[in-house]
This record gives structure tokens, C-alpha cells and sequence, in this order.
């Protein structure tokens, strides 16, 4: 699941003592500060945090100490606008979730440097969605990309959320689903009904609990995010996880396999304290289940470079049909692919499917 070079970097930022010295050095080796991926340079924070804590010395830290105060100021900035818009959207839309970054600075107990805030993220109720948008482009928001079905149903019904960005070049990620790629009503309405208050900046509001805060990140870890997978270690270790629930959720939501895959990497490869009758019921549950065949197919077709890119969006339309409480059709995969190929008109798809396989 994660390179060597990963593994790395994660251990780097977020282990103590020998192991993260030790990982640092070997990190550096492979990597060039100048030329860094993305996923790589934003863990750059964290990793001068820790180090910096630990008394590593080392010609870069100067270099990561300048990505660390110039994240700390922009994620100032961002968690006013968020504010701000936040005290704006609590008026006419009810709840306001913030979650994302901006929420994990407060429930890990972080400092507000460590977790770089890229996109301001909120989530609203389903049947709320148009009027958030409306707010927003109230408040100068513009939708990004635009599009003629914004407040159409089935737009809502296909796609978890959309993004905005303002005049500075801020982004906003709306959303009127809990798990972006889980679009269940169920799901969502347990994780409102366990929603704990939070004040960002004096400003009172809400975010998840700390239990679907971890499965939220260990989904968005499932995909390859580095900052997910630091976040996901770092709400392991808190103390207040409510194993029994983060269970029941991964199995009545069909999550069991990206749960179990993350919750292992971070057990073996990052130490963290993950309970191991948790571990072994997720094995249980997935051996006799339909995650198991999924599993042999994505396998399977990864050996052999075909469709690997096509599994995800599949499985999130199954995913999407079994919440809905229908079943799969061609009419419903047209509108699937449609909203969140962002397309205009389904005359579009025959063409976006040829871009879409060439690249």
C-alpha cells in the first residue's frame, strides 16, 4: 500500500525517539527537497514539528522551518474565511459540520501548522445542499468547475460534493455527504447525530466525533493521501476511539476493506496502538463477505494493468445503488458517470469515455 520512501516519511513525522531519526535519514536519501511530490511536500510541517521537537540537526530544517511558518500563516488565514463563512451558513442551513484540517487542529490537539489547510471542507444535510451553495455564492463563492445542474436532485444524489473557490483563491469542498465516496443517508445522519461541538475562532459550531473524524481519514488514506494516513495514526492514539462503532460502521457500509488495509498499515509500519481483536473481527467479517471477491478482482485485474483505474468509480456506484435501496441499471450508471465526470449532458459520455481511457 505505501512505498518504502513513504513509509519513510510517515515514521519520520510521527514516530519518537531512534525510529524517527533513523527514518528521517533514510527519507532524505531518496528525496530532493527541491523537487518533491505534492503528497511528500505537505507533510513537510508535520515532519519539521517533530523533528524539531526530537533536536534533530540537519542542513534542511532551515528550508522545512520556512514551509512550516508559511503554512502556520495560511492556515491563520484560512481558518478565518472559514469562520466567517461558517457564522454566515449556521443561519440558514442546519448543521454546519466543519471537518477536514481545520477540524483536526482542534481534535487531535495539534498546533494549527501541522495539518496544512489546502481546502476549507464543510458538511451539510443532503436536503440542505442548495441552500449552502446559495450562500456561498452569497458570499462571493464561485463553484468550480461551473455547471448547469448544481441544485438539480440527482446531481446531489450521484455526487458527495462540490468545490468553490473565492476571489483570493481560497477553495471550499461542500459537502452533503459524511464519507465522500459512502453516499448513504443512514451513514450520515449517525455521524450528525454524534457531532461535538467545536469553536473555531470564537465562533461556535460542530465537526464529527472522533470515531467517524478516524474513518473518515482512513478512507481518504485508502486513496494514497500521506497527510490521511498521519491523521488516521495520529486519532489512533487519542484516547476516546470508539472501537465498536468504527466496526459497525466499516460493516453495515461496505468499508471493511479499505478499514482493514489502513488499519493494518499503520499498525505494522507506523506502531500505531491499533487493538488487535479490532484487526481480526475486520478479517472475520471480510471472509466469507462480497468485499472478499472484490478483493480477488481488484487483485487480479492490478496483475494484469487492466481497469485498475475503472474499480474505485465501480465500486462506488455499487456502494451508492445499495444505499439508494435499488438496483444497478444503465440509466442509473448514465447519470453516475455523468455527475461526477462533472459533464454537461450524457451526449458528453461516449467522448469522455475515450479521453478518459487514453489517459
Amino acid at each position: 500500500m505505501m512505498q518504502e520512501r513513504e513509509r519513510d516519511l510517515l515514521r519520520a513525522a510521527l514516530l519518537s525517539g531512534e525510529p524517527a531519526a533513523t527514518a528521517f535519514v533514510s527519507w532524505q536519501k531518496e528525496a530532493d527537497l527541491d523537487h518533491l511530490p505534492f503528497a511528500e511536500h505537505s507533510m513537510l510541517p508535520m515532519l519539521y514539528h517533530n523533528l524539531e521537537e526530537l533536536g534533530v540537526d540537519h542542513p534542511w530544517m532551515g528550508r522545512m522551518k520556512g514551509v512550516y511558518r508559511r503554512t502556520w500563516y495560511a492556515n491563520q488565514l484560512a481558518l478565518r474565511t472559514l469562520a466567517t463563512v461558517q457564522e454566515t451558513m449556521v443561519k440558514v442551513v442546519s448543521p454546519v459540520l466543519v471537518t477536514g484540517a481545520a477540524a483536526l487542529q482542534s481534535t487531535v490537539g495539534e498546533n494549527t501548522a501541522v495539518f496544512p489547510i489546502f481546502t476549507l471542507e464543510l458538511i451539510v444535510p443532503w436536503h440542505e445542499a442548495n441552500s449552502a451553495q446559495n450562500c456561498l455564492q452569497d458570499l462571493g463563492w464561485q463553484a468550480e468547475p461551473t455547471c448547469s445542474y448544481l441544485h438539480q436532485p440527482d446531481f446531489h444524489t450521484w455526487v458527495a460534493g462540490h468545490r468553490f473557490v473565492n476571489a483570493q483563491g481560497q477553495e471550499l469542498q461542500l459537502y452533503w455527504r459524511v464519507i465522500p465516496a459512502e453516499a448513504c443517508e443512514l451513514l450520515d445522519a449517525a455521524c450528525r447525530a454524534a457531532a461535538l461541538p467545536l469553536n473555531l475562532n470564537n465562533i461556535p459550531g460542530h465537526t464529527l466525533c472522533l470515531t467517524d473524524h478516524l474513518l473518515r481519514n482512513i478512507i481518504a488514506a485508502s486513496s494514497g493521501s500521506l497527510v490521511s494516513m498521519a491523521a488516521t495514526v495520529r486519532l489512533i492514539a487519542q484516547p476516546g476511539v470508539d472501537w465498536s462503532r468504527l466496526l459497525n460502521m466499516s460493516t453495515n457500509h461496505r468499508l471493511t476493506s479499505p478499514v482493514i488495509h489502513v488499519l493494518e498499515a499503520a499498525a505494522t509500519s507506523l506502531d500505531a496502538p491499533v487493538p488487535p481483536a479490532i484487526l481480526e473481527a475486520l478479517h472475520q467479517i471480510r471472509g466469507g463477505s462480497f468485499t472478499k471477491w472484490m478483493e480477488l478482482v481488484r487483485n487480479y485485474l492490478a496483475q494484469r494493468g487492466i481497469l485498475q483505474r475503472s474499480l474505485p468509480a465501480l465500486r462506488r456506484y455499487w456502494r451508492t445503488v445499495a444505499c439508494l435501496g435499488t438496483r444497478p441499471s444503465p440509466s442509473s450508471f448514465t447519470l453516475f458517470w455523468q455527475y461526477t465526470r462533472r459533464l454537461d449532458s450524457r451526449w458528453q459520455i461516449p467522448r469522455d469515455v475515450l479521453r478518459w481511457r487514453k489517459y
